[in-house]
């Protein structure tokens, strides 16, 4: 066995240490990756509409202060936000995730769906929807709102967290409205995609990875649950016809750090996407590496090119 000599091993040592406090410390600023979703023949009322998800908020492990979190929304000034669940860490921590929740409704209309952590540590629905309706938004639990948007109908689909383990499959029975001028899918967890394809949605979107939480440069995220494929760890996909098929990755992890507040023109002609999200909150492990906490921007936006979409190349 060959030994690397004394100082080798400190230089070696001190660069992990210079790594990870850097991480830390630069890790904690919350990052927008920002989607112009490039819709063909998209009515004028919605060009230009901007929505924001937000996932995993984990309070009390939110890993920004919740002052910069709606600092950065206000500055933005989305038309909608999207939550997709995960509010609460903790039973004693109930309250003050209701509060939050509350603090973002104020600012824009809201929808959000349930994520495990709130069924598990039995997060109040009733508190929950009234925080949600203070806004003009709603608690959406295998259900559907059509909003107006001047003369155009955009409608969004919650599918609920109904177990740690899958989804409520009854995605056929949500009441959709087949004339929508758009519809946005969201769920809490990437192991629901077989589920999200049903929707026919334009774009879904979903948090619970963390995005892996902590990454090597480079690589596939070293933690993800069974229930999904690694590389819908984190990113942007499109939901094959046949739901059996692994979604198609456009967009990895690296890219989009790479990318952070830069507009990603994707231009959508076909199919559906769907947004897996880092999330912005932490879970028993109190540390992002090369992971960042996440702020979703999606910018409508009518596409009179013939670009081809993104990929991951």
């Amino acid at each position: 066995m060959m030994w690397l000599p004394t100082t080798a091993v400190l230089l070696i040592a001190a660069l992990v240490v210079i790594v990870l406090v850097t991480q830390q410390r630069d890790g904690r600023r919350l990052r927008t990756t920002h989607l112009r979703l490039m819709l063909p023949e998209l009515p004028a009322d919605l060009d230009e509409l901007r929505l924001i998800f937000l996932s995993d908020l984990h309070v009390k492990r939110l890993y920004v202060s919740r002052e910069d979190l709606l600092a950065s929304l206000r500055e933005i000034a989305p038309d909608i936000l999207l939550l997709g669940g995960d509010y609460t860490y903790s039973s004693e921590h109930r309250l003050e995730a209701i509060d939050l929740i509350a603090a973002l409704s104020a600012i824009c209309r809201t929808f959000a769906v349930r994520g495990n952590t709130d069924l598990r540590h039995r997060l109040d629905c009733e508190e929950l929807s009234r925080a949600l309706r203070s806004g003009g938004g709603a608690l959406l639990v295998n259900d559907a709102v059509q909003l107006k948007v001047g003369d155009c109908t955009l409608e969004i689909v919650g599918i609920d967290n109904t177990s740690e383990r899958s989804a409520d499959p009854k995605v056929k029975r949500i009441p959709l409205d087949s004339e929508a001028d758009l519809r946005i899918g969201m769920t809490h967890s990437p192991e629901q995609w077989q589920e999200l394809a049903d929707l026919e949605a334009h774009i879904s979107v979903c948090g619970h990875t963390h995005g892996g939480q902590v990454r090597i440069p480079g690589a596939e995220a070293l933690i993800t649950h069974r229930a999904y494929p690694r590389q819908l760890a984190a990113g942007l996909f499109r939901l094959d016809e046949r739901a059996e098929r692994v979604p198609q990755r456009l967009i990895g992890h690296w890219k989009l750090l790479r990318l952070n507040k830069t507009p990603l023109q994707v231009p959508c002609p076909s199919g559906q996407l769907l947004y897996v999200s880092r999330g912005v909150g932490v879970n028993w492990l109190p540390v992002r590496v090369f992971c960042p906490p996440e702020m979703v921007l999606m910018e409508l936006a009518r596409d009179e090119s013939d670009e081809d979409e993104p990929n991951d190349d």
